[in-house]
């Protein structure tokens, strides 16, 4: 195909977003060398043009353009990330300051607090320009477009967590620092009607983003403010779940399907009115970058609006224009604008998609027209619907090749009915697009309002019926963090690159190797997955006091085993690690007691995840008869099978794993005593609460660790009232205490084996057994 074969701005643009990656990974002594050997290079180029008169115009200008982005990119990295970045998000944590700052966004996380996205204008007295967030009590009087005066303290981000760190996912949107400030006594507004521009178009997408929630109700109205507005504050947490496992998650986010439907359907109508073409192009590019900024400029919004003004800017200027060369400048242009976009997962899938659609559709329509033409004619009324539904099924393929590169890099996850979903959903996304707008304009036209209306319900409601159906699938998603998926997936590259690079002597013949491509690397996945099959996964998750998890993945099914208070922010570590174990979704949710806190906490879990069944304990007391009725409601509403299990009882959730879980109260304490033994045909581990001697499962708990490989003596449940020895341990390999002060009640030299390895710290930690 010959790709980069007559396009220097194509080849100098990709090689800008190609150092921004490069330069991002690298030191700031790099950068400024690399902007000297750039300076120097680009003189060398100058003076052989002067004295070497055989030099085309061309060379030289893509020459020059090639050091030039490179040098551009070397400085912009350098400014942002060595200097504006270190200087900010480096600031030492709890570090007190005063700000300025004007409200750009709120969002709520919980009942009684809040956090705003702000512009920083001020610190401590100093004029800045930053982006922030800041973490308060909730404070009803503070809306976007107030200019505040805080005192606050400097909080950092989380850890890493999957991929992604919560700094990186803030940087990915140009956000620099994280303040916290404790008292609302600390945070008044300086100016109410201090609205920049990005405010009001934020104040005015939220109230149309309201009306539609008012009228179509919170899921149909959440699923259209989504796709027109690109506003998913308040869309339900399920649907959002739902639309990623069906591989429709795009669909929710503005992108170039979206600006291709709407402005598609804006250019149809103009031509209909005979506006000279030069015309249509001047206000459609006026319209996508008002839409654009109305939506809150998105990265993926951005690219597909940069390409459709180049295409309009061609239009103008009586010029054909190269969609891989607009998509190469609209990437330049927004790492040039916001080098922190190369951290945004949106932008690399956005822009591979594009690129794969680009690149290989020509082939596709190659072949296509090398197969049906000779015989379009004879049967034209049966070949036109065909070629549009298989454009349609290639399309999605050519986007999904590159696509799933940069799945591996950032999510690790994909759906297999992305291409089905794509293929189905897209009438209604073009209804949706083209009614929502007449719909805001005209709902109180009696007739014709109420008829967009129903239309718009139903046509949300249908695609929220068809992502809720896929995702109940048990084979809806697929894991690349299998062994040899990385391997495989630089494979996937390199043939991807020899395909564009090259010159076959049919093009439709260079299609192959990209099918063959694909081909191997989905074989290898499959090869991974049943590569680890018969091994049993086991971690333990405690990376906070009290909060105590275990996960257990056979390779085809996940289990997870809850010694919580029940808090929500317990299980984020905790499905970090069900990526790890390639896990998509949790097939058994087991509870061993019930706190207060499990009602709401298991209620974010089953929307937020796919939870087939739910084992809950029998009720001892009768706070716990009322908990599990509450639960299981919960249950019920998210369509999760509840199953009961006796104290004692053996369960056999995972093929070759044995489970047991006892339970006891002690007279001193309303948490339980817990033990949770998890045992195959020659490997067993053991959970036991700190307390355990004093309750009456310290007979079963003797018995239990005569047997036990690996010993984990957990936070959950009441402190011993003494030191104990630990006993019968011949055969423990490894002892696990979830913290210092845990470790501190037993007497660790009492009584284990010389081969046991005693570990005091809080972590992560994984185990295989074998199922056989």
């Amino acid at each position: 195909m010959q790709l980069f074969k007559n396009r220097p701005v194509f080849c100098s643009c990709m090689t800008f977003m190609f150092s921004s990656v490069l330069f991002y990974f690298s030191e700031a002594w790099v950068k400024v060398i690399a902007i000297i050997i750039c300076i120097l290079s680009t003189l060398v180029v100058v003076c052989f043009k002067i004295h070497k008169k055989n030099m085309s115009l061309t060379a030289f200008l893509s020459w020059i353009l090639f050091f030039a982005l490179t040098i551009c990119s070397a400085t912009v990295s350098l400014i942002y990330f060595n200097v504006r970045y270190e200087k900010y998000a480096l600031m030492p944590e709890g570090e007190e300051h005063n700000i300025k700052a004007l409200v750009i966004s709120e969002s709520f996380y919980s009942g009684g607090s809040s956090e705003y996205t702000l512009h920083v204008k001020e610190l401590d007295g100093k004029r800045v320009s930053f982006d922030a967030v800041i973490e308060c009590e909730y404070l009803a009087d503070i809306q976007p477009g107030n200019e505040i005066k805080a005192s606050v303290s400097v909080s950092k981000f989380e850890e890493s967590i999957g991929s992604y760190k919560e700094a990186d996912m803030m940087l990915s949107d140009g956000i620099f620092a994280k303040f916290k400030s404790d008292i609302s006594e600390d945070i008044y507004i300086s100016k109410r009607d201090a609205n920049s521009l990005r405010a009001i178009l934020a104040k005015f997408n939220d109230k149309l983003s309201d009306r539609l929630r008012n009228d179509l109700g919170k899921d149909e109205g959440g699923v259209c403010s989504a796709i027109f507005l690109g506003n998913k504050n308040g869309l339900p947490t399920d649907i959002v779940r739902d639309f990623r496992r069906s591989g429709a998650s795009h669909i929710l986010a503005i992108s170039g399907l979206h600006m291709s439907i709407l402005f598609g359907f804006i250019a149809f109508i103009f031509k209909k009115c005979f506006m000279p073409y030069k015309a249509r192009a001047i206000i459609l590019g006026f319209l996508a970058v008002l839409y654009l900024a109305f939506t809150g400029f998105s990265v993926s919004a951005t690219r597909s609006v940069l390409m459709l003004l180049t295409v309009y800017l061609s239009m103008i200027c009586n010029y054909r224009s190269d969609g891989l060369t607009s998509l190469s400048i609209a990437g330049t242009v927004i790492l040039m604008c916001s080098p922190g976009a190369i951290l945004n997962a949106g932008f690399w899938m956005s822009f591979a998609a594009t690129f794969g659609i680009l690149t290989y559709m020509p082939l596709f329509q190659s072949f296509a027209f090398y197969f049906f033409q000779p015989h379009y004619r004879k049967w034209k009324l049966l070949i036109s619907p065909l070629v549009a539904i298989v454009t349609s099924i290639l399309t999605s393929i050519c986007a999904i090749a590159p696509l799933v590169i940069v799945l591996c890099v950032f999510t690790k996850q994909m759906s297999v009915y992305s291409v089905l979903s794509s293929l189905i959903l897209a009438i209604p996304t073009e209804l949706i697009l083209i009614m929502t707008p007449l719909y805001l304009a005209c709902c109180s036209v009696p007739i014709f309002g109420r008829i967009l209306y129903h239309l718009l319900n139903l046509s949300c409601g249908a695609m929220i019926d068809f992502c809720s159906n896929i995702s109940q699938r048990n084979d809806c998603m697929i894991s690349f963090n299998y062994r040899f998926t990385t391997i495989a997936a630089v494979l996937l590259s390199m043939v991807l690159l020899v395909c564009l690079t090259i010159k076959f002597k049919h093009q439709w013949t260079s299609a192959i190797p990209f099918i063959s491509a694909l081909i191997v690397f989905f074989t290898a996945v499959g090869i991974s997955a049943n590569i680890e099959k018969d091994i049993v996964k086991v971690s333990y998750v405690n990376q906070q006091d009290d909060r105590n998890v275990i996960i257990a993945r056979d390779g085809e099914q996940t289990v997870i085993f809850d010694m919580t208070p029940g808090y929500s922010t317990t299980f984020m570590y905790a499905f970090d690690e069900l990526s790890k174990l390639n896990s998509t979704e949790i097939d058994a949710f087991v509870l061993t007691h019930y706190t207060t806190a499990h009602i709401s906490c298991l209620s974010q879990v089953f929307q937020s995840q796919m939870v087939r069944s739910l084992y809950i304990p029998t009720p001892i007391t009768s706070d716990d008869y009322f908990r599990m009725m509450s639960i299981m409601e919960c249950a019920k509403d998210n369509n999760v099978k509840v199953e009961f299990y006796n104290n004692g009882e053996d369960l056999y959730i995972l093929d070759g794993m044995t489970v047991n879980i006892q339970r006891d109260f002690i007279k001193r304490s309303t948490v339980p005593t817990v033990m949770l033994s998890l045992q195959t045909e020659n490997t067993s581990l053991t959970y036991l609460s700190p307390s355990y001697t004093e309750s009456n499962i310290s007979a079963a708990a003797f018995d239990t660790l005569v047997q036990t490989d690996y010993l984990i003596f957990g936070s959950r449940g009441p402190s011993p009232k003494q030191k104990y020895k630990i006993q019968n341990g011949e055969r423990i390999k490894q002892i696990v205490f979830s913290s210092d002060e845990i470790a501190s009640y037993y007497d660790i030299n009492s009584y284990v084996s010389p081969n046991s390895h005693l570990i005091l710290s809080p972590d992560i930690h994984r185990y295989e057994f074998d199922a056989d």
